[in-house]
């Protein structure tokens, strides 16, 4: 098409986005041609799309519904999606623009693919890049949705990130799911377990701060005991007696101290 000039704007023409176009078969939709499919009197722009204003409406997130259609999403920034409780959707209309999207209630809709979708149900989860799905009988990884009933056998190995969206499939049967690492079921279904991303024999050894270990090792919470220490609140803690055996923690001042039970009465004010 022509660039536009004052010279080529006439009653018929006019101009979109630096182009000269014949107002009699097209219409300037948001800086975009469109042709009057439906028209001169009843095509309609929606952001960048051309709809029946007829039958159509056109919601404020650019979104064409049949007429009597409720539009459930209203374009707002994140800051008040956030003050109001909240999420916000970051629909095809507002693609790079990442301070305004479409607020939505996650208890009522969910945010799949750059658009909203009522909730059957608590179970209606998002498989990005293909659609949404039941939870309770289906599972999402590596961008396909799968009948739990017709896969028994089958899982998603999922960790964090983009992984946690890919995902990998796996058999249970064969297979682990350690820290995203698929690990083979070395000493047996029940036996194996995950130690990081590494496996051991639950039978035999333990796991303690992502060390596997003997069962003989003492282990607290995530830390091996060392030598002088006792095992208060699942930390390793220092004790106040070669022989103290028991612990004795003063919540309301946040302080641990240990005694001997068969020799000491501790008194706190908890």
């Amino acid at each position: 098409m022509l660039l536009c000039s004052v010279l080529e704007i006439s009653s018929n023409k006019a101009c979109c986005d630096q182009n000269v176009y014949d107002t009699t078969s097209y219409t300037c939709c948001n800086q975009t041609l469109q042709p009057l499919t439906y028209g001169k009197d009843d095509s309609k722009c929606c952001g960048t799309q051309i709809y029946n204003k007829t039958s159509k409406t056109c919601c404020n997130d650019f979104q064409v519904v049949d007429n009597g259609t409720d539009c459930l999403i209203q374009s707002c920034s994140l800051r008040t999606c956030s003050k109001n409780g909240l999420r916000v959707c970051f629909t095809r209309a507002h693609q790079g623009d990442w301070l305004h999207g479409n607020c939505f209630d996650p208890n009522k809709q969910v945010c799949c693919k750059s658009s909203l979708f009522n909730k059957d149900s608590d179970d209606t989860e998002c498989c990005e890049g293909v659609g949404i799905y039941n939870k309770s009988s289906h599972f999402c990884c590596n961008n396909q949705i799968l009948s739990k009933a017709d896969n028994p056998n089958l899982a998603c190995c999922k960790g964090d990130g983009m992984e946690a969206v890919e995902g990998k499939v796996y058999n249970k049967l064969e297979n682990i799911c350690c820290n995203n690492a698929l690990q083979p079921l070395t000493y047996g279904m029940g036996n194996t377990g995950c130690c990081g991303a590494a496996t051991y024999n639950i039978q035999t050894r333990q796991c303690c701060g992502g060390q596997v270990l003997g069962l003989d090792t003492p282990c607290c919470g995530n830390a091996v005991l060392g030598d002088g220490q006792i095992c208060c609140d699942n930390k390793p803690t220092l004790k106040r007696r070669p022989d103290d055996d028991t612990c004795c923690t003063g919540y309301s001042i946040g302080q641990v101290t240990t005694y001997n039970k068969h020799r000491e009465k501790v008194m706190t004010k908890l």
